[in-house]
């Protein structure tokens, strides 16, 4: 899906106007959440480890967000307990 175009004040679209549109993917675990961004063509932007509170929530969703208008966030959350087979 190409970008996003946005109209400048003067009607035109410019470079300076277009939104890259991101996706975002989030690795959790117990303290710390690890984060990349990836493009419309799936080129990495940037990776990142956040804490797994409140406030590193917030920040990753910052982060991911700066990279342009964020259209989808996927998250691998793995339980922590192991699975017993023969239940």
């Amino acid at each position: 899906m190409p970008p996003r175009q946005s109209i400048g004040k003067d009607g035109n679209t410019t470079m300076a106007n277009i939104t890259r549109q991101v996706t975002g993917g989030v690795d959790t675990h117990a303290d710390t959440h690890t984060a990349a961004v990836v493009d419309e063509l799936g080129r990495c932007l940037g990776h990142e480890q956040f804490g797994s509170g409140p406030a590193g929530c917030r920040a990753l969703l910052r982060w991911m967000q700066h990279y342009g208008e964020l259209t989808m966030v996927g998250v691998e959350g793995t339980g922590s307990e192991p699975v017993n087979p023969s239940v």
